[in-house]
């Protein structure tokens, strides 16, 4: 498409690159540009910082810089003056779509919301905040919020984008909006199927995750203790949101030698990482998505994961499994298969995950889905 008839869509976001410790909303936007920036031309709104104010760095600040091809982004330095930016990004851009990804951010999802016009067209992506385990955190203080948006008709002639049939469900009941209302379309994976990628023999597990409760870090090093008798060694990476809770699953490691944290990784050295190992353990209690799930089964590597997920399928498929993140039991059990398993009977398995991923995940269809959620009125 000519860049002349490129559409303009304004991407509203607390956190993006080069930030990566919120995980998967921003590697969703991110994998979003790269499919879509030859019809959309992207002009994103969010915060100079990372997940825990962590600055970014060799970032020009408050003024509209160069990302990628078609992709522009304003990174803020403070949360003043929110009234004149917003005022004065749809003034620039009047019939541009407003894409809000979040749903609780005062600055990033209610402001633009606050400042827009009822009549421009505005897609609300919740990135999993109303599903699962993430809406029963703080849940009384949030549905006194939706409470009052909704009063306030904060929502008025918005769109929202589910990324799987359990989200669209949680967006239907929660807030109450009709069918026509919402969208089904998934997150973007990154594709990475023509990566050179070499069998590793034996079994090495890890876990690529934000060390967080809901993420269930603890969980996995209690599972992975269960099967001491097989001394498999477990890796957990990313990064530390919740020191208190990370104080806890230190403790349950230390009993565990072949258990140790690596710290974090940069997204773009994840597949590196992934084709070292050929079990990711990932036991969430709820996942939106799961780039870094994306990610392994495109490396044959097997997942096994919660079942408040988007990846159930995984238990028909082989190359993987969806378990209640209760059931730890079950989890042990599933892994002494896998670890029992001979070199070439595992590889086997993990293809079948790497061929279903193939094809459940078309990038064209997808790209059709998006156009069709940016244009639709």
């Amino acid at each position: 498409m000519s860049a002349l008839l490129l559409k303009p869509v304004i991407v509203s976001v607390d956190w993006f690159r080069p930030a990566y410790r919120a995980g998967g909303p921003i590697a969703s936007l991110d994998n979003l540009f790269r499919l879509c920036s030859d019809e959309f031309e992207f002009y994103v709104i969010c915060s100079a910082y990372d997940l825990g104010k962590v600055p970014l760095q060799n970032i020009p600040l408050n003024t509209w810089t160069y990302y990628a091809k078609n992709v522009n982004v304003f990174y803020r330095s403070n949360n003043r003056n929110g009234k004149i930016i917003w005022k004065d990004i749809f003034k620039r851009f009047p019939d541009a779509p407003l894409y809000i990804n979040g749903m609780f951010s005062w600055h990033y999802s209610i402001l633009p919301l606050w400042f827009r016009s009822a009549v421009r067209k505005t897609i609300i992506a919740p990135r999993g905040m109303l599903s699962g385990g993430a809406i029963v955190r703080g849940y009384y203080k949030k549905l006194l919020f939706l409470k009052c948006a909704k009063g306030f008709k904060l929502y008025a002639n918005a769109r929202f984008q589910a990324t799987d049939t359990e989200e669209l469900k949680a967006v239907q009941n929660i807030l109450q909006v009709s069918k026509q209302a919402v969208f089904q379309v998934s997150n973007v994976p990154k594709a990475i199927f023509n990566e050179a990628h070499t069998p590793i023999s034996g079994k090495r597990l890890c876990m690529i995750s934000r060390i967080h409760p809901i993420k269930n870090t603890l969980g996995a090093i209690r599972i992975v203790k269960q099967l001491a008798a097989y001394n498999v060694p477990f890796d957990i990476y990313g990064p530390i949101e919740d020191t208190v809770y990370w104080a806890q699953c230190q403790l349950e490691m230390q009993s565990a030698p072949n258990i140790r944290y690596c710290g974090e990784v940069a997204p773009d050295n994840v597949v590196l990482v992934l084709n070292t190992y050929n079990i990711l353990l990932h036991p969430s209690f709820n996942e939106n998505f799961g780039h870094s799930i994306a990610e392994a089964l495109q490396c044959q590597v097997a997942v096994l994961t919660g079942d408040a997920t988007p990846w159930n399928w995984l238990n028909e498929t082989g190359g993987g499994a969806a378990i209640n993140p209760l059931h730890e039991d079950i989890y042990v059990k599933t892994l002494k298969v896998w670890l029992e398993m001979n070199d070439s009977e595992f590889l086997e398995f993990c293809k079948r995950g790497t061929m279903a991923f193939r094809s459940r995940f078309s990038l064209n269809e997808l790209k059709l889905k998006y156009r069709h959620l940016f244009y639709a009125s």
